[in-house]
């Protein structure tokens, strides 16, 4: 949410789910890597002013996508970051209340914020240490992110989990992204993302295809 205002991210957002017919999934996270953002001139707050604006802009987003936005009178919301004013999203959403949201974020407010208003959770391929994030991981945070969801009252069915495991450009890889893949299914894994090097061009989707996705389909 670094990179756009979130009326223009709603609106693009809004877009996207009526091109692709409701299928659009909006995925968000704070922002986690500097080099994506001093290099371009993007303001990089210090944690927790970063986080205090993702927050902001989701609850932004989720008024833009609500049902008043979608009348003559819009939406007005007081906000430090972002506040709105008569704000309207027309046409509005396919979908009544917007595309499916998923948020990342493991630590306590994240997993706080992701319970309260998220459609879904998205555990990262990498950390902000930049390690690899592995099934081990995952299952904690899972297990932290259930417990939320209890406390606040919302019901786990139809929540998406969603892990990641990376193809590498190699059998071998993929072949451990496929094992990766069948052991984040077994704790609870709703969604999987196949993450594939770009460098490696189109063919390296067809690779994942056959090595990972219809195995894992099977």
């Amino acid at each position: 949410v670094t990179f756009r205002h979130p009326a223009v991210l709603a609106k693009a957002a809004t877009v996207l789910d009526h091109a692709t017919g409701g299928r659009f999934i909006l995925g968000l996270g704070a922002g986690w890597f500097d080099p994506e953002h001093t290099p371009f001139g993007i303001p990089f707050p210090p944690m927790p002013e970063r986080f205090d604006r993702y927050e902001s802009a989701l609850r932004t987003i989720k008024a833009l996508f609500s049902d008043e936005a979608a009348t003559p009178a819009g939406v007005t919301r007081a906000d430090p970051f972002f506040p709105l004013s008569g704000a309207t999203n027309d046409p509005p959403t396919v979908k009544p209340g917007g595309p499916p949201i998923w948020l990342g974020g493991q630590k306590r407010r994240g997993i706080a914020l992701a319970a309260e208003l998220a459609d879904g959770w998205i555990l990262p391929a990498v950390l902000p240490d930049k390690s690899e994030t592995d099934m081990t991981y995952f299952e904690d945070r899972r297990d932290a992110l259930l417990a939320a969801l209890d406390a606040a009252g919302r019901d786990r069915a139809g929540f998406a989990l969603v892990a990641q495991v990376p193809a590498g450009g190699t059998a071998e890889t993929r072949r451990a992204a496929l094992a990766g893949a069948i052991r984040a299914r077994r704790p609870g894994a709703t969604h999987l993302i196949i993450g594939i090097p770009p460098a490696l061009g189109p063919s390296a989707v067809d690779d994942a295809v056959r090595d990972i996705a219809i195995p894992l389909r099977d």
